[in-house]
């Protein structure tokens, strides 16, 4: 095994650029166990779980190891997190359909941990990572880092949560909410709440500042507030919720579906929150919408200077056209809860 440059460093380790014994390029991450030897066998653990479920959007982990030392070893990501692909990448990350194939990748990585009944406790663009890797050099998204995720047991009788855990600013409502007992309790949708703030951070990201979702227009705002905290602290002292996503003029209706989606994903009442399946498929949804646009583009350029095409044909198909797409329109911008 040899190791290259550093690539991460975190509260539980650090992770580096490596090549295996089959001059495979790794990513190998050094768990610490000076004062975080819990957490560390914690996430060993946790990888040695997660080792046998595959899927393209989940990060590979080939192999796990105790001696000497904690070593988790996984496919490498050579665009980083997604907070620096945003920043080095920006003039094409900033595209709709860029952001669109991150956000359905995202919610189809989560999507299916939520079907193994893991609830991953700590979705973030810095444990979203990216590579263009293979033959078909597509962007692809792997969802990274297990060392809070929880396996809910199918016989426990309940599936709710009280460890409170996570990344400030993408932390749901429920984690400062006490019940009578002085417990917090959740459910697995903290990560639609998490998911749905960082979708809102790449739908204001300008390529220059971190990729931390924004609230502006709130004169409560403070650096050390969350979103889920103001939102908390305005429902115990009756006062409006702060209005997070926000429509803007010139805003068009795929965006506005994007934004209504993306409101019911960080409701303050969990319940109320739609399934992770559903916003998968809301976002395929957008992401046809803007096929069939791109697609009407290069056929009105291709074609309507041709002799053949006349304009009453054109005009036609134009209306075939967009009758198709608008009638995709009301359950994109009108989603419904799950």
């Amino acid at each position: 095994m040899y190791m290259d440059e550093q690539l991460g460093h975190g509260t539980f380790g650090a992770v580096y650029k490596a090549m295996d014994n089959t001059n495979r390029t790794v990513a190998a991450k050094k768990l610490f166990t000076q004062d975080e030897t819990a957490a560390a066998m914690r996430e060993y653990q946790n990888s040695l779980k997660l080792k046998n479920h595959t899927h393209e959007n989940i990060i590979k982990i080939f192999e796990v190891l105790s001696e000497p030392g904690f070593w988790i070893f996984m496919e490498y990501c050579e665009l980083g997190d997604l907070t620096k692909y945003y920043r080095t990448h920006f003039a094409t990350a900033k595209e709709l359909k860029t952001r669109l194939n991150i956000m359905i990748q995202v919610a189809s990585g989560i999507e299916f941990l939520h079907k193994i009944r893991i609830a991953h406790r700590d979705i973030k663009p810095g444990n979203i990572l990216l590579t263009c890797k293979g033959t078909s050099k597509t962007l692809t998204v792997k969802l990274t880092d297990f060392g809070l995720i929880r396996f809910i047991d199918p016989d426990a009788g309940t599936s709710l949560m009280s460890t409170n855990v996570g990344t400030m600013p993408f932390k749901a409502p429920e984690f400062w909410k006490m019940n009578p007992a002085g417990e917090i309790q959740y459910h697995r949708n903290i990560d639609v709440f998490a998911t749905g703030l960082t979708f809102l951070a790449m739908l204001q990201a300008n390529g220059t500042r971190r990729l931390d979702p924004q609230i502006d227009n709130v004169s409560d705002r403070q650096p050390q507030l969350s979103i889920g905290m103001i939102m908390l602290m305005r429902n115990q002292n009756n006062q409006p919720e702060p209005r997070v996503v926000e429509d803007r003029d010139g805003d068009e209706e795929r965006i506005k579906g994007l934004k209504s989606m993306i409101r019911n994903m960080i409701n303050f009442d969990p319940s109320r929150r739609p399934m992770i399946s559903q916003v998968v498929e809301d976002l395929k949804k957008v992401m046809l919408l803007t096929i069939l646009k791109s697609n009407i583009v290069k056929f009105r350029t291709n074609y309507v200077g041709e002799e053949c095409m006349s304009m009453n044909l054109w005009s036609y198909i134009i209306r075939k056209i967009k009758s198709k797409i608008l009638d995709l329109l009301p359950t994109v911008v009108h989603i419904g809860h799950g």
